[in-house]
C-alpha cells in the first residue's frame, strides 16, 4: 500500500487556533504523514487539502504529486475556476459540511422578515393579529443543489409556492424569464459560482422578479450589488440579507442602506464545524486508503467536482 503524506495550505480566520493540532492528530491515525509546510514534504504522494482561500494556479509544483483533494467546504468556485489544473486528481467536495447551517442560516433570515410576532405587556381583549400566512407567499430560489432542496421542502412544506430556477436540473426553471413578471416575496440565492452566472441577480432580473426580501447566503459575486441598491433605493420597504459580497471583507458600502442586514459570511459557521471539518476528512481519507479506485469514485459520486461539470462549466 503506498504511504501518502497530506497538507493543508490554508485555514480560516473562524477557526480555532487548535484546529491544525487536533487536524494533525486525527489524520495521523490513519498512517498519514501530517505536513505543516511545504518544507516538510518529501517525495511520496500527496493528499492536499483545501479551503476557500487555496489558490490552486499558485501551487503547480503539488499537484504533479497530488493524488486526491479535499475540499470541506460547500463554495467551490476557487477551484472550478482553475479546474483545468486539477481535472486529472479526484477532488471531493464536503457539502454536508455546512449544508444545514447555511440552510438554517437562510431560514432564519425568511422568517426574521416574514413573520412580525406581537408581544403583549397586558392582555389584549381583541385578540387580533391582521397577518398573511405564509402559504399565501410565492417565493423564488436560484439553485437546486444540497441547499436549495433543503430550502425548498421546507418552504413547501409550509404551503408557500416555490418556484426554483436551474438550469442545470430536471423540473426546474431554466430561467428566470419563464417565470411571471411580478413582485414575490423573497429571492433566496442557493447556487454556486461560475464564469456564467457572475452578476446574473441584475437590473434586468430585478425588473421582471420584484420582490419584497432578498436573501443571499451563496456568493457576493452572483449579484450586481449597484443594481441591488438602486433596486433597495426605488423600493425602501424592501429588505436585504447578505450574508457574501463582492469584495470581502465588505467595508462601508450598505452603511446607507438601513434595509439590509449584513453579516461577516458566517452562514455556514458553527460550535462545532472544526471537529465536522476532520470527521469528514477522516472518513473520506480512511476510505480512500481503504477502497480500490472503483469503489471509491462509486461512494463518492456524488461528492466528486468532475460531476459537478456541465456544459462547459462547474456548477
Amino acid at each position: 500500500m503506498k504511504s501518502f503524506q497530506v497538507i493543508r495550505l490554508n485555514v480560516s480566520s473562524y477557526q480555532d487556533p487548535l484546529f491544525l493540532q487536533r487536524e494533525k492528530q486525527s489524520l495521523e491515525s490513519l498512517g498519514l504523514r501530517y505536513c505543516s509546510t511545504k518544507e516538510d514534504l518529501n517525495d511520496s504522494p500527496l493528499i492536499l487539502l483545501t479551503n476557500t482561500h487555496t489558490e490552486i494556479s499558485e501551487i503547480p509544483d503539488l499537484l504533479s504529486k497530488t493524488e486526491l483533494i479535499v475540499h470541506p467546504n460547500s463554495g467551490y468556485d476557487n477551484l472550478s475556476r482553475d479546474y483545468s489544473y486539477i481535472k486529472s486528481i479526484p477532488t471531493i467536495i464536503g457539502h454536508e459540511v455546512r449544508a444545514h447551517a447555511v440552510t438554517e442560516w437562510i431560514l432564519s433570515s425568511f422568517f426574521e422578515a416574514s413573520i412580525k410576532r406581537p408581544q403583549h405587556q397586558s392582555w389584549d381583549p381583541t385578540r387580533k393579529w391582521d397577518r398573511t400566512l405564509l402559504k399565501e407567499k410565492e417565493v423564488v430560489i436560484f439553485g437546486l443543489g444540497h441547499i436549495g432542496r433543503m430550502v425548498r421542502d421546507i418552504l413547501k412544506t409550509m404551503g408557500m409556492k416555490v418556484s426554483v430556477v436551474d438550469p442545470y436540473q430536471k423540473n426546474c426553471y431554466q430561467s428566470y424569464k419563464e417565470l411571471e413578471a411580478k413582485r414575490y416575496h423573497a429571492l433566496i440565492v442557493c447556487c454556486g459560482l461560475n464564469e456564467k452566472n457572475e452578476g446574473f441577480l441584475n437590473k434586468e432580473l430585478f425588473s421582471h422578479l420584484s420582490f419584497d426580501y432578498f436573501i443571499n447566503g451563496a456568493r457576493g459575486k452572483l449579484v450586481n450589488e449597484s443594481d441591488l441598491k438602486n433596486y433597495l433605493i426605488a423600493h425602501p420597504q424592501s429588505k436585504a440579507f447578505l450574508d457574501v459580497f463582492s469584495t470581502e471583507p465588505f467595508q462601508n458600502e450598505w452603511r446607507d442602506f438601513p434595509q439590509v442586514i449584513c453579516s461577516s459570511h458566517i452562514a455556514g459557521v458553527y460550535k462545532d464545524l472544526d471537529q465536522e471539518i476532520i470527521n469528514f476528512e477522516y472518513r473520506v481519507l480512511n476510505d480512500f486508503l481503504k477502497l480500490n479506485d472503483n469503489e471509491f469514485a462509486a461512494k463518492y459520486s456524488q461528492q466528486l467536482l468532475s460531476s459537478k461539470l456541465k456544459e462547459g462549466v462547474i456548477i
